[in-house]
């Protein structure tokens, strides 16, 4: 027996997957400002599990609901290419299936519903990715949650592993009032489901006692940042209780959520810090990923923390960092990708001991140090000073003009503010690349890894940094972005302790650069030169210039800027 769950994307998605143009890693940019068509298309869905070693051939993998194949087609993509079975109640969707992988022999797409499916396959993994949930939908009985994990587990090899991807109902999100992903109401997850209509997610305990009463009784816990769907941050317990270990760093608060715009109750990670040493925090994660077996296995080697991922950067761009913990001394796997393959690896010494600025200057702005907060953006001022290079200033501004010329159609920064330049290199050069130790203030900057061209205006890094900064602090405090005489919007306490050029932006300029800047990272070169188009786009149509609005229409409008740039 099929059902027909649509949520209206599903013709346009058949087009797209029809196009002989299609690419799993491009395609996605032309929807990126439509959630509808952005969430089947982005690589961020795969993610989830692209930071595993899939790797061991003759692996059979069995996707029971596979929505319209965002995990499959990564499956397809692995170069162990194992046999893979989707199982997708809806037509419609088995058919996108279908062609969106049309050209992966080793896949065969069934329409079923889940519970309906027989097999007397047996399989290495089988999962239950956004699935689970909407069981009481279309299983009967008093347990359809208990046995959706049941019959799951009855495809499973003996050391066989079922893999869950799930909502957490107390993840902290929910419990700052963000909306319930399936009820779009807050706090429906938090009461215990009060509306229950056939969907809901559960807290860990609950998850973990219906896994073990299958029999899959070892058990691996993780947890994808911001949420499953579309992570891009993956924590496991270790990292959570590691000392030394910032694991909250790795977090990018307030959380993004396409779905929810309500205003934040609460401050997530200062929740977070406040009850570390009280409770098991990982409880109050946003989502959960599973894996579980009736035998005893290893999901990732031993001294694992913790992966970034950046996947919504060109195929050339793409990274994975992994944190590992080698008999107490920490370090980071830089793993570089090309069109999806992994082409470089190399290990760094992880910074324990170092505070991250711009997480130094958040706390301190919320707790109205603003004091400190100077104090913090004027040793950055100094050290964005420091990398000045010292050629001849007239020099320096042909060189970048020149560049202006040929890769803008347009001579940014033309005022005095050019006359001091920095190397290429630095574009990172931002606050939230600076980390600092408290015991003698000592200075490490990290991920400078763009190098678009020769030379760039000093004032388009502070521009960027305190761009960056407002960003995150539109997500805490409303009011505009600029003042009426064209200043950083901060408190004036803070305005009078900084230089100029760190209080007065040149808004165009940054605009039309930074768009430059952004859009050879999603091309993969900078090469590219703006058009009229672009120009027009660049500026001023990038809401910088926003009146005064309520707090939930500015986290709309930063969110729609951080789009631009992703």
């Amino acid at each position: 027996m099929s059902f027909e769950y649509q949520d209206g994307s599903e013709k346009k998605l058949f087009q797209i997957f029809e196009n002989p143009n299609f690419c799993e890693d491009l395609t996605w940019n032309k929807y990126s400002k439509d959630w509808s068509f952005f969430y089947h298309l982005s690589p961020e869905r795969k993610n989830l599990l692209r930071w595993l070693d899939f790797d061991k051939k003759g692996l059979k993998i069995l996707e029971l609901g596979a929505g319209c194949g965002a995990i499959t087609s990564y499956f397809t993509s692995l170069k162990s290419e194992p046999e893979i079975v989707a199982v997708e109640g809806s037509i419609s969707r088995a058919e996108l299936i279908k062609v969106r992988c049309k050209n992966y022999e080793k896949l065969k797409v069934v329409t079923s519903n889940i519970y309906d499916y027989n097999d007397v396959d047996k399989y290495d993994y089988v999962t239950l990715i956004g699935v689970l949930e909407y069981s009481g939908r279309y299983v009967d009985g008093d347990s359809p949650f208990l046995d959706i994990i049941r019959k799951a587990s009855k495809f499973l090899k003996d050391d066989g592993v079922l893999i869950i991807a799930i909502e957490n109902k107390l993840g902290h999100k929910y419990l700052a009032g963000y909306n319930e992903d399936h009820y779009g109401i807050p706090f429906e997850g938090v009461s215990d489901y009060p509306n229950y209509n056939g969907i809901k997610t559960f807290d860990k305990n609950e998850l973990k006692d219906m896994i073990s009463k299958v029999g899959l009784v070892h058990q691996q816990w993780y947890y994808p940042y911001p949420d499953y769907k579309l992570p891009k941050v993956i924590l496991n317990d270790q990292a959570i209780i590691t000392q030394n270990f910032d694991w909250l760093t790795l977090m990018d608060f307030p959380t993004l959520d396409y779905n929810s715009f309500n205003s934040v109750l609460f401050d997530e990670r200062n929740f977070l810090c406040s009850i570390i040493n009280n409770v098991d925090v990982s409880v109050f994660m946003n989502s959960f990923l599973v894996f579980a077996s009736k035998s005893n296995f290893e999901i990732k080697e031993s001294g694992y923390l913790a992966s970034t991922m950046q996947f919504s950067y060109n195929p050339k761009f793409q990274t994975i960092k992994e944190f590992l913990n080698f008999d107490k001394e920490i370090m980071v796997k830089n793993k570089k990708y090309k069109n999806g393959n992994s082409v470089s690896e190399d290990f760094s010494e992880y910074y324990s001991g170092y505070k991250n600025i711009l997480q130094e200057i958040l706390h301190n702005f919320k707790k109205k140090n603003y004091k400190e907060v100077s104090n913090l953006l004027n040793l950055w001022f100094k050290i964005l000073s420091q990398s000045t290079i010292g050629n001849s200033s007239e020099n320096n501004k042909n060189v970048f003009f020149d560049f202006c010329k040929s890769h803008l159609n347009y001579k940014v920064y033309g005022r005095s503010q050019s006359n001091e330049f920095v190397l290429g290199n630095n574009i990172d050069l931002i606050l939230r690349n600076l980390l600092i130790k408290e015991e003698d203030k000592s200075i490490k900057i990290i991920d400078q890894e763009w190098d678009p061209c020769k030379l760039l205006p000093l004032q388009y890094i502070i521009d960027r940094g305190m761009f960056y900064l407002q960003l995150k602090l539109l997500t805490v405090k409303s009011g505009k972005l600029l003042t009426k005489e064209g200043e950083w919007n901060l408190p004036l306490e803070i305005r009078k302790a900084l230089p100029v050029s760190m209080r007065k932006p040149n808004i165009k300029s940054f605009s039309i650069f930074e768009y430059w800047f952004q859009s050879g990272v999603r091309g993969g070169c900078f090469d590219h030169s703006l058009s009229k188009k672009d120009l027009d786009l660049a500026y001023p149509s990038f809401a910088l210039r926003v009146k005064n609005k309520i707090f939930i229409l500015l986290r709309k409008s930063v969110l729609k800027i951080k789009n631009s740039f992703n």
